[in-house]
């Protein structure tokens, strides 16, 4: 696995940079400044990325995931302030949050050739301005695998309430309910109590 030295001196110094740092931040906002992101960092990781290639698909999305989830602290932004990070700032500074993992990974599928979208979820209706955002790789066959460095699991989700995918150009995919896999969450769980009565 690389190392992180050797991953700052491959990520172009330029991109020591905060993309967007903003107050009272809206969640249309924040995704711009995400996609925007997005579209911008391939161009500074393109040295980085060779370096996590595997043997296989798997293997080396799991070498990009184990990357960032080691090498990189996951530290929400604190008050009201929004942060979105280059890749170099990113590695630079050592930790970041999911907006910045999002856009890190993101950049190095890009340079390896895969095809990815935003999943952008949200976990509690009580609380709807407050979301997650997450790269999910579209393999081949149409399955996916779930690049959340956030998340203590490879390929792995958290059940959400809400979620929307994005193609990478900001573009809304889809509407997901319930948990993923599951359906409906909310159908299931009236469709239990209607039938323990």
């Amino acid at each position: 696995m690389i190392g992180i030295r050797k991953a700052k001196r491959l990520v172009k110094p330029t991109t020591n940079k905060t993309l967007v740092e903003r107050d009272q931040a809206e969640i249309k906002d924040i995704l711009d400044a995400i996609f925007l992101g997005g579209r911008l960092a391939p161009e500074f990781t393109r040295e980085l990325a060779p370096q996590l290639k595997r043997k296989t698909d798997m293997a080396t999305l799991r070498a990009i995931w184990s990357f960032v989830r080691n090498n990189i602290r996951y530290r929400r932004d604190e008050g009201n302030v929004e942060v979105v990070k280059s890749p170099g700032k990113l590695l630079y500074d050592g930790y970041g949050d999911c907006k910045s993992f999002t856009i890190i990974i993101g950049s190095l599928l890009d340079n390896l050739g895969y095809r990815w979208k935003y999943r952008v979820a949200f976990y509690d209706p009580e609380t709807p301005e407050q979301g997650h955002i997450y790269p999910v790789v579209v393999m081949p066959d149409g399955s996916e695998v779930i690049l959340d460095a956030v998340h203590d699991t490879f390929n792995e989700e958290v059940p959400y309430w809400r979620a929307y995918d994005y193609d990478k150009h900001g573009n809304k995919m889809a509407s997901l309910s319930g948990i993923p896999g599951q359906g409906n969450w909310l159908l299931w769980a009236l469709l239990a109590i209607i039938l323990l009565k």
